[in-house]
């Protein structure tokens, strides 16, 4: 029988260890942002929404907030409140900036960052939005998603660890940049009193015998364009819209149609049901009025997404956008676009 000296045993036991710790130190350095944000997702001391301006600029005058921003430089894992994120500026349309200002608030919430909106945002004329300043942040790096469509985590420890604020810049046109802050951002999202007052009368004002309201956005306009066809931005015929209306008539029985479009004209001439058309001029008035219908169904475009998004209630969808196979769809993720509940027919 081979007898092992208690020299060599110890050897064996001491590389056992040193490996296991290596292989601990490796894990748990990969793991590093995914705990950073699972810590201080149970705390969030620092991420605050607050709709009064004087009540925001003291706090972010706050010794322990952007006093430190020009004076510190912040470990990666600072819990003193002094990290902020804001917009670059605003891109493309209404659509587009609620994709922004849901991401902005989204990635706030989850690192427990503090968000800024200035005050020249377009979005303010439709939506009162929290945390509302004019401060400039210094030593920030900018996060821009490569694709509109396809979900970037703007958080990794290359960036984090060297700056101390953040600027987003770009499209965000995918609703896991605010999975885990859903009620909040219906809760920042909420249209301004004048558009919604409206809307509700003009619903009450067709819908006088109690039936479900269900709202049809038809994006045509610039999509229809040679270029943008080309391009994969697809846009929907009178079939499409005649299934939807079907799928809604044997789902959701006795219900009045509001079409709204960026090409009315268009929608008068070939949707032959009877249906209400939408007379508004100001998008507002539009996004107002499907918020407050009980279903959407929605073409393409991010403005009806948002509107059925924004409705809390069956959200169907065109599933032919981006057209499959072409240059915009290699853009998009449908996964990352479409929430899993929406229901998409072709």
């Amino acid at each position: 029988m081979v007898k092992i000296s208690k020299n060599y045993t110890s050897v064996i036991f001491s590389t056992l260890i040193s490996f296991v710790l290596c292989i601990t130190i490796i894990y748990t350095w990969k793991r590093d942002v995914l705990k950073y944000t699972t810590d201080y997702s149970k705390s969030r001391k620092c991420n605050k929404i607050l709709w009064d301006k004087n009540e925001f600029s003291e706090f972010i005058s706050n010794e322990r907030t952007i006093k430190n921003v020009a004076n510190s430089k912040p470990k990666y894992r600072n819990n003193s409140c002094q990290r902020f994120i804001a917009l670059n500026s605003p891109g493309g349309r209404t659509g587009n900036q609620l994709f922004q200002i849901a991401a902005l608030f989204g990635i706030a919430f989850d690192y427990d960052l503090i968000p800024i909106v200035k005050p020249s945002f377009p979005l303010l004329k439709y939506f009162d939005l929290p945390n509302v300043s004019g401060v400039k942040l210094k030593n920030s790096t900018t996060c821009a998603p490569q694709f509109p469509g396809i979900f970037h985590d703007c958080f990794n420890s290359t960036e984090t660890d060297t700056v101390l604020n953040m600027t987003i810049h770009g499209f965000f046109q995918s609703w896991k940049y605010f999975k885990n802050s859903e009620d909040r951002i219906r809760t920042i999202l909420k249209i301004r009193q004048e558009y919604l007052q409206t809307a509700k009368l003009y619903l009450e004002g067709n819908n006088k015998n109690g039936r479900k309201n269900i709202c049809i956005h038809v994006r045509r306009g610039d999509m229809a364009r040679e270029f943008y066809v080309k391009r994969g931005f697809a846009v929907v015929d009178i079939n499409f819209i005649n299934k939807a209306i079907q799928f809604c008539e044997v789902n959701f029985k006795d219900a009045l149609y509001f079409v709204l479009s960026n090409d009315i004209k268009w929608c008068k001439k070939n949707i032959k049901r009877t249906v209400v058309f939408s007379n508004f001029k100001d998008p507002g008035y539009d996004l107002a009025l499907m918020t407050l219908c009980d279903h959407v169904v929605v073409t393409s475009g991010s403005f009806g997404w948002w509107g059925a998004w924004l409705s809390k209630g069956t959200a169907v969808y065109f599933n032919g956008y981006p057209r499959p196979g072409s240059h915009q769809d290699t853009r998009y993720s449908r996964e990352d676009y479409y929430p899993s509940d929406w229901i998409g027919l072709s």
